[in-house]
């Protein structure tokens, strides 16, 4: 599964922010999620994908979330927390 075809799945948008003062580098994350370590785990940890490319930075989200729990909305009404398979594939 691709990070795209889980942000279908999930009906969750990709963020991707292009740094001009960073050398063109790019940050790519689900809009309002966050990630724990497994289903049980209470912390949550604001994970994101870098790279020199768009593409890059979603591949680099993708295998960074690989395994883990996102929560949505954690804050809101709406929470809503999801496994992801453990064998992202590159966009």
């Amino acid at each position: 599964m691709t990070l795209l075809e889980l942000s279908d799945i999930l009906n969750v948008d990709i963020v991707i922010r292009r740094y001009a003062n960073q050398n063109g580098r790019y940050m790519a994350i689900f809009d309002k999620a966050e990630v724990k370590e497994n289903e049980g785990s209470v912390g949550l940890l604001g994970e994101f994908g870098n790279g020199k490319t768009a593409i890059g930075a979603m591949n680099n989200y993708a295998s960074r979330i690989s395994g883990k729990w996102l929560v949505i909305g954690a804050l809101s009404d709406n929470r809503r927390e999801f496994g992801v398979p453990a064998s992202m594939e590159n966009v």
